[in-house]
């Protein structure tokens, strides 16, 4: 057994070669977006850009509608007011009519210390002087059958058609003629004519002792 290791010893060994592989060489992961190394583009934290194909898209349907809102015409959409479709029946504002209206603000003290506002309420408070209206007819309230006797009489030298006076109705004549005989009145009368027309005013007085 010696002899035999011992011989084997002094043979040279052999080498068994194994084939050599050939080495690999991995290219870095690069990102297309931001350009750093390490990472896919899909793990990028910057914004995606944004696809060629898709921009070119979005730019022409843009171009298109920009052309057709310049070949369509503008329609210009009016909104009539009420006021608008009947402008007859709006009255015009007059601010000077609007002021002259306005209420105003003053008390009946403040107003008397202005002397036009005082004869314009001494105006008021007097008593309206009643129109005089000379009448040849007269009628009273109650109806009465009377016989008017007419016959000539000269008062103060002046020939006048009279009427008798029986105490059944009341004799009146005109200023006019009081005036023309020169006579006078001497009593203040109650008595309300009613002329021809309808029309009611007060007997102006009475004459009394009318010598004919």
């Amino acid at each position: 057994l010696t002899a035999q290791v011992l011989a084997g010893l002094s043979q040279p060994t052999q080498l068994t070669q194994l084939p050599q592989t050939s080495k690999v060489t991995k290219t870095p992961l690069v990102c297309y977006c931001c350009g750093e190394i390490g990472y896919f583009a899909q793990n990028c934290l910057l914004e995606k850009k944004p696809d060629r194909k898709e921009a070119k898209q979005k730019q022409s349907e843009l171009e298109k509608k920009n052309a057709l809102l310049k070949k369509t015409p503008k329609v210009k959409t009016t909104f009539e007011t009420p006021d608008q479709k009947n402008p007859m029946d709006v009255t015009p504002y007059d601010i000077v009519e609007n002021i002259l209206n306005l209420k105003a603000n003053i008390t009946l003290v403040q107003a008397l210390k202005y002397p036009d506002q005082k004869q314009n309420l001494a105006k008021i408070m007097k008593r309206p002087k009643q129109s005089t209206t000379e009448a040849n007819s007269l009628e009273t309230d109650k109806v009465q059958k009377t016989v008017a006797i007419r016959y000539h009489v000269k008062i103060k030298g002046t020939p006048v058609i009279a009427i008798l006076d029986l105490g059944a109705a009341v004799s009146i004549i005109t200023n006019k003629l009081i005036k023309r005989l020169g006579l006078a009145l001497t009593k203040e009368s109650k008595t309300v004519v009613v002329t021809a027309n309808g029309g009611r005013s007060k007997a102006l007085g009475i004459v009394e002792n009318i010598k004919i």
